[in-house]
């Protein structure tokens, strides 16, 4: 995994030192066709072993294709290689970067990170989920990373999170405020959640739910919920700030 994350820098810009977006290396395919290959390499690390898939994302679950993909010679769009493991952003629908309550979620600034430091987790990390699964039937994701971050919905940061508005394993209907803009795997009954202490926690897909009326709505860019009385277990245990008792679960 060095040697591809190398090469993603290395075909980009000839140095290891700069950050670049997934959109530059997509271009840089174009001078590089073997590049390709790398974008469509699975990775076991990445993979459940109860995800029945052959490792990648295929367009027709979760399209990567757009202007610049395929890129100039490609006659077919790249299918990225798979994760079934999402970064849990919190309560609220990941649009443009914006700002959320979970953990692991994307500003869309050059001047800002989207890394959350430990005083921020201040309901306690053995409270706060980081990491969720999604498996193939919920559409997946990929290790790639985002493939347009200023925009929403299920072709973008969809790609590498989820939100806890959405029940686990909730039907999928292949539009926006879906099951595979959530959390979902294979094993009956649940799905897997790594919790910021970094214990793991089978949850069932029966916990306590209450999403306190969001669904799906873009357009909130606050850090907390208007009414957290109102939420769940499981949003309880998505969002890192809401200062409300847990309960069993």
């Amino acid at each position: 995994q060095a040697n591809i994350d190398d090469r993603f820098q290395a075909a980009i810009d000839g140095n290891l030192t700069n950050k670049k977006r997934l959109a530059d290396f997509i271009e840089a395919i174009g001078t590089d066709p073997s590049l390709a290959q790398i974008m469509q390499t699975s990775l076991p690390i990445f993979k459940c072993s109860s995800d029945s898939s052959d490792g990648v994302l295929p367009t027709s679950v979760r399209s990567f294709a757009s202007n610049t993909n395929p890129p100039a010679g490609f006659s077919t769009p790249i299918e990225p290689g798979i994760s079934n493991y999402m970064g849990v952003a919190g309560i609220y629908m990941p649009w443009g970067g914006r700002l959320n309550n979970g953990i692991l979620f994307g500003i869309n600034d050059s001047n800002k990170d989207s890394y959350v430091t430990h005083t921020q987790v201040s309901d306690g990390t053995s409270h706060t989920m980081m990491v969720g699964e999604r498996d193939m039937r919920y559409a997946a994701g990929t290790w790639l990373g985002v493939r347009s971050a200023s925009s929403y919905g299920r072709q973008s940061w969809y790609y590498v999170e989820g939100r806890v508005s959405r029940p686990i394993n909730d039907p999928i209907s292949g539009v926006n405020n879906s099951g595979d803009e959530g959390f979902a795997s294979q094993h009956p009954g649940g799905a897997q959640f790594v919790f910021a202490d970094g214990s793991v926690h089978f949850l069932s897909e029966d916990i306590q739910f209450d999403n306190g009326g969001f669904t799906y709505n873009p357009n909130f860019n606050t850090t907390n919920p208007a009414s957290l009385s109102s939420t769940g277990v499981f949003q309880r245990l998505g969002m890192r700030n809401d200062g409300l008792i847990v309960g069993e679960y």
